[in-house]
This record gives structure tokens, C-alpha cells and sequence, in this order.
């Protein structure tokens, strides 16, 4: 209504958007393929799984929910790659 302030919002505790980062480990395979597929990328089931077996990585989840995960595989100390997957 016109002329009239609403009560001012406290704050809350909790962000409306939060992300908790965590290792990957090899049980996330489901997840990473489910991302993977939901991108269109051409990976096969194999070759991720091979790549979740010698890279490393970090997941991102959302209430629960894997939504991105990057990887990383080095070759020694000169080289390395990086692969992303979000949803």
C-alpha cells in the first residue's frame, strides 16, 4: 500500500543458497555420471570411471544433491588437466 514501511526482515541464520565442498571418492560415480549425461558430454561409463579412479576432486553439494564436480590429474610436476560438470 501506498504511504506505508514494511517491519524491517531480520536476518536469517542460514544463507537462501548454500555449497558444501567434499572429496571425491569412488562411490560418486553415480553422480558424476547422472551430471556428466545431464551436460550431453560424450564420456563413457568407462572412461570416467578410469578417470575417478587416478584424478582428484572436489564435489559441490546442494541440499543434498551433487551439482558440480571438477577434477584434476597431474603428471608430475610440469603437466596437469582439469575437467568441470555442473548441473
Amino acid at each position: 500500500m501506498y504511504g506505508t514501511t514494511s517491519p524491517a526482515k531480520k536476518p536469517s541464520a542460514e544463507p537462501a543458497t548454500s555449497l558444501v565442498f567434499e572429496s571425491t571418492r569412488l562411490d560418486d560415480f553415480d553422480d558424476i555420471m547422472r551430471l556428466v549425461r545431464k551436460t550431453g558430454r560424450p564420456h563413457r561409463t568407462e572412461d570416467v570411471s578410469v578417470a575417478l579412479a587416478l584424478g582428484h576432486g572436489l564435489k559441490a553439494i546442494h541440499n543434498g544433491t551433487v551439482v558440480g564436480v571438477a577434477m584434476w590429474w597431474t603428471f608430475g610436476f610440469a603437466a596437469g588437466r582439469v575437467g568441470v560438470h555442473s548441473s
